[in-house]
């Protein structure tokens, strides 16, 4: 037994500082970072490697995280729904430091993985056809799992310090919009500022339907109402006489 994961069952290791979740229920393919500079300060107190059965358990904590917070929803999650995992509280806190940097470690794990999942297929547009197959599909697996987006939403505006520390400001934390479809086409300036600008829509838009000002269709049409203010020819009023 390693010392820093205390674990009452064993498990197959996994090998990689990524590790895969496994998920019956659509989040088998969802990655967790697990290097140490991305845990509690706790954690990083010694620079060694996880190893594999470290990797392993910590992500069945993770993957947990998500299956109660997704079924449940944030303010139901507490740390005690985590026993089936086998892994002992005090290494949990260890490794997270906190209820809410776990959720928000798990559950951001989650949306990057939606966001790199809503890729259109190679070849299948320009940017602005590409970009609104890409927010339709994005869309559609927040509304499948509208518990997920709220607590990655609410954990990331806690004051928690670790959330601050170690994933930087929460607008820039939850949607790394870098590999967005068709951008390549465009100067990597501009590119950069489209880039942001799909952001901060998405961020906004966002928080607007989870706390139910926006549904998901006006949402849409918005979204593409905003690729028309880039993209199509300004339409000047006529002059008057």
């Amino acid at each position: 037994m390693t010392p820093d994961v205390q674990d009452a069952t064993h498990a197959e290791p996994c090998s990689g500082e990524r590790s895969e979740a496994v998920d019956g229920e659509g989040f088998a393919t969802v990655t967790f970072d697990l290097s140490r500079k991305s845990m509690a300060p706790s954690a990083q107190s010694s620079d060694r490697r996880l190893t594999p059965r470290q990797q392993e358990r910590l992500t069945r904590v993770l993957r947990a995280t998500l299956e109660h917070v997704d079924a449940n929803g944030y303010g139901a999650f507490g740390m005690r729904d985590l026993a089936s995992t086998g892994v002992a509280t005090t290494t949990i806190y260890r490794f997270f430091g906190s209820r809410e940097f776990l959720v928000f470690k798990a559950t951001s794990a989650w949306f990057d993985w939606v966001a790199n999942n809503s890729l259109p297929p190679e070849g299948y547009g320009d940017f602005r056809r590409s970009s609104v197959y890409q927010f339709e599909r994005m869309t559609a697996m927040w509304a499948a799992h509208p518990n997920l987006v709220d607590a990655v939403l609410r954990s990331a505006a806690s004051d928690d310090p670790l959330i601050r520390h170690l994933q930087g400001p929460p607008r820039s934390a939850l949607l790394d919009t870098k590999g967005w479809a068709g951008t390549s086409e465009f100067d990597p300036e501009y590119a950069d500022r489209l880039r942001s600008l799909i952001g901060i829509h998405a961020i906004g838009g966002m928080v607007q339907w989870v706390q139910g000002g926006q549904s998901l269709e006006s949402l849409r049409e918005d979204f593409e109402s905003l690729l028309s203010m880039v993209f199509d020819p300004p339409q000047y009023a006529a002059p008057t006489e």
